[in-house]
């Protein structure tokens, strides 16, 4: 469970084969439904049918199990999490309503960096892989739902990330990082700043969106983008950020070769990524590529990583790494152009001295004195 997300995974097991098997969510309305999915013993992907009563609330998802007595679904929802006081309550089905009498077993992560205000009194508080959460179990009747209410303090902004473009233009001296971010708000109220926390040694930053330059405020590695206009709910803006990281903080080394790896999202971003592209280009003249979790792809005498997923997590547990050998040496594309404004700097001021020194006043050659005989030989 997340402020911006909750990630449901169950797991049945049946007694019987069945064709089909019905599961019940309730929620407040049928948008919270984000995506739901459901996979086989062999983990194959097995057709899910729902539908809305507006009514009860419920969602009924109806899973085709082609007579497979266990599978899995996989149900996010998001849209459930409300500020109060400045506490967070988030609605959570803590056991789904299913179509038969089934004993059941909970696992509720709780949210990362949250202090626990309120739960049900039926779960316990524990670690389970090193994460608080709650844990509890029931034998569950049929057809009867059972949801509450988690409460919790923390530091969060409730949006979700519908597009996310990342180029990473890697050199020698670290890796130039550009992100085209655009989200949508899921509060119930406006919105007027956006808050990242940028990677440790992050330099020469830079905010703007499709009209120019935006303010932001800088407090150690945490940057706060103050919103061209105030976004309301369920509205959606867009702007980029572009950072560098040094090298020592960007790579590791693996003999003569410099390996970057991660999370395909950015440290900033614990949020729901609906779409996301990315393209790490390496220099020219880099040699021995070799990369995990990305698509190599040979563009313009250089070599591009690139990644693109859907409906990603910080769970989603989705990882790169590329590594390669530096070319002997790597200028700068800023260097380039400083030299080169150099060098025409030079020429136009030699230029101008050779010009300067042709329009220079000539002056005339001092006039010889004649010895008197020479002057009387002359008139003559």
């Amino acid at each position: 469970m997340e402020p911006y997300f909750q990630i449901y995974e169950d797991h049945f097991n049946l007694l019987s084969p069945t064709d089909n098997y019905t599961i019940s969510f309730v929620v407040p309305y049928s948008q919270c439904l984000y995506s739901v999915k459901a996979y086989g013993q062999d983990n194959s992907s097995l057709e899910v049918e729902w539908v809305y009563q507006n009514e009860t609330s419920n969602l009924t998802l109806l899973v085709h199990t082609n007579g497979q007595t266990s599978f899995t679904l996989r149900t996010i929802l998001h849209y459930t999490t409300r500020i109060v006081n400045e506490s967070y309550y988030t609605t959570v089905n803590l056991y789904p309503c299913a179509e038969g009498e089934l004993s059941a077993a909970l696992t509720l992560f709780l949210p990362s960096g949250s202090t626990l205000v309120d739960y049900p009194e039926s779960l316990s508080l524990t670690h389970v892989d090193g994460r608080p959460a709650l844990i509890g179990g029931r034998v569950l009747t049929p057809f009867e739902a059972s949801n509450d209410t988690i409460a919790y303090n923390g530091t969060y902004q409730l949006v979700e990330i519908t597009n996310l473009e990342r180029r990473i233009e890697a050199s020698a001296s670290g890796v130039l990082v550009t992100e085209n971010v655009q989200f949508v708000n899921l509060n119930f109220s406006i919105m007027k700043n956006f808050k990242l926390t940028l990677p440790e040694g992050a330099s020469l930053l830079r905010v703007y969106d499709s009209i120019g330059y935006m303010n932001y405020t800088l407090e150690n590695t945490s940057l706060y983008v103050a919103l061209r206009s105030i976004i309301l709910p369920s509205e959606k803006s867009s702007f980029t950020i572009v950072y560098q990281i040094p090298a020592s903080n960007a790579y590791q080394h693996e003999n003569d070769k410099l390996v970057f790896s991660g999370s395909v999202l950015p440290e900033w971003c614990p949020y729901l990524v609906n779409k996301l592209n990315t393209v790490i280009s390496l220099p020219g003249g880099a040699s021995q590529v070799e990369g995990i979790g990305v698509t190599l792809v040979d563009k313009n005498s250089t070599v591009e990583g690139r990644i693109a997923a859907t409906d990603i997590t910080p769970y989603s547990d989705f990882s790169f790494s590329i590594s390669f050998i530096p070319p002997p040496y790597t200028i700068p594309s800023g260097a380039i152009v400083l030299v080169s404004l150099v060098v025409m700097i030079a020429v136009i001021m030699l230029i101008y001295i050779r010009v300067l020194r042709k329009r220079e006043p000539v002056s005339p050659p001092s006039e010889k004195k004649i010895p008197s005989q020479q002057k009387r030989h002359t008139k003559r």
